[in-house]
């Protein structure tokens, strides 16, 4: 069990590439809109364990006036330290968007990815994705200019490596009539097949189970709701 930590690598910068955009208000001929920095919240459980370690810390939920509150807990000298926050039901799979929302709330009470709340939000150029809209490619490099760099020495250089893409065994792999419903889903929706590739560790239809294809279909024919949320 790991005895010592320093709480305040909790509030390190993400390294830009993990950090994600949408668009938030447009104007009103829908051609620029405000740029919204996130986390996925599997980046907060890396931080977690990479600062504090997997056993010492524990989140648990409950629904409190159409809420998902979660409460995030660190094992400090011992004892179980809470801090709480939520989220309202998200319109696209209520229950998971609820709850992953709640859990990065909750983390930015630890200080996790709370420097993204002091960003700037600039206006940028922005395009028909789908009912929505996407942010375009070449303001990525304005963007990523705005985002810190974390202090690899004060995360005690163990950021975890990236995983390698994991071998899914024959009989799980996904068909090629699949990957092309996959692949026709992201053309459709505007989604940017490498952002996807980046985020689930894949590059090619063989390289996905099919628990993970049918995750990620979700996300893809969700992601209009969301951006608008």
């Amino acid at each position: 069990m790991r005895k010592e930590f320093d709480l305040e690598a909790l509030k390190e910068p993400f390294s830009p590439e993990t950090i994600s955009w949408r668009v938030g208000t447009t104007n009103s001929d829908k051609t620029r809109g405000i740029a919204l920095a996130y986390i996925d919240a599997r980046d907060v459980m890396r931080r977690l364990d990479e600062v504090v370690g997997p056993e010492n810390w524990q989140d648990d939920y409950q629904s409190v006036a159409n809420r998902v509150i979660c409460h995030l807990s660190i094992r400090l000298e011992g004892e179980w330290v809470r801090k709480s926050d939520g989220a309202g039901d998200t319109d696209f799979e209520p229950e998971k968007g609820g709850l992953s929302d709640a859990f990065k709330r909750a983390a930015v009470k630890w200080g996790i990815g709370r420097y993204l709340y002091n960003l700037d939000s600039p206006w940028v150029q922005i395009e028909p994705a789908g009912r929505s809209y996407r942010i375009k490619k070449d303001e990525e490099g304005r963007l990523q200019s705005l985002l810190p760099r974390p202090n690899e020495e004060k995360l005690k250089g163990k950021k975890p490596a990236a995983a390698p893409a994991p071998q899914v065994e024959e009989e799980d792999r996904i068909s090629k009539e699949e990957w092309q419903t996959l692949l026709a889903e992201v053309k459709a929706r505007g989604v940017a097949l490498d952002s996807l590739q980046k985020k689930y560790r894949f590059k090619k239809g063989s390289d996905l189970s099919r628990y993970q294809y049918q995750e990620i279909l979700d996300e893809v024919r969700g992601l209009e709701t969301a951006l608008q949320n």
